[in-house]
């Protein structure tokens, strides 16, 4: 299952938590190949949620795939 791509990884970074592992690694890679700046930092600026939790839940997500702080 492939993500679409919408900007610089955005898209594929929101899909990242949701695989497993290695699978999650490979998108985070992906991410990093598409746009080697990306950033959870920069992420949390972009992508906006209505509920904390549900921001907090993605970005641990996305720490777990191992894309980078900031």
């Amino acid at each position: 299952m492939h993500a679409v791509t919408i900007g610089p990884g955005g898209n594929r970074a929101r899909w990242a938590p949701i695989r497993c592992g290695a699978e999650a690694r490979a998108e985070a890679a992906e991410v990093l190949r598409i746009n080697p700046g990306f950033t959870i930092e920069r992420y949390k600026r972009v992508f906006v949620y209505k509920d904390p939790k549900d921001a907090e839940h993605r970005i641990d997500g996305l720490r777990r795939a191992g894309l980078p702080e900031g």
